[in-house]
């Protein structure tokens, strides 16, 4: 069993792997069409949000609101591709003409990537202002 710090180091590995040809726009490689017409993007994009709030949530401790906006968030991001699919009716998440649905389906996905965002900003500051602190006084 890995410990927290290497899961969340390879959460994040996985998260910035799927995210990479993504933030690249390799279009060559997210066009490919992989079970039932579902295109690797749209794969590699579901990876990479439940990847990295699977490190959010497993780098919070469990009695804190972070970990409850990371689990909160985390179920989202599951959620995400499946939402996607059952609205647009296709895998490609292709949606037909300029209707409200798509609209609020893509301001959830900004949503979820900004919350993502923020979720690693907070981790990362309560990381830095713990070693700024040092160890706590028994």
């Amino acid at each position: 069993m890995l410990s927290p710090s290497r899961s969340v180091a390879l959460l994040i590995g996985i998260c910035f792997s799927a995210a990479l040809p993504l933030l690249l726009g390799l279009e060559s490689v997210l066009l490919i069409d992989i079970a039932g017409g579902l295109p690797l993007g749209n794969l590699m994009a579901a990876i990479a949000l439940i990847s990295g709030n699977g490190a959010c949530v497993i780098s919070s401790s469990a009695d804190t609101v972070r970990y409850l906006i990371s689990l909160l968030s985390l179920l989202c991001a599951t959620l995400w591709l499946p939402l996607g699919i059952y609205l647009s009716g296709n895998t490609a998440l292709n949606f037909a003409g300029e209707n409200g649905v798509s609209y609020g389906y893509w301001a959830f996905t900004a949503a979820l990537i900004a919350l993502l965002v923020l979720l690693v900003i907070w981790g990362l500051s309560s990381l830095a202002m713990k070693k700024f602190r040092g160890p706590r006084a028994p």
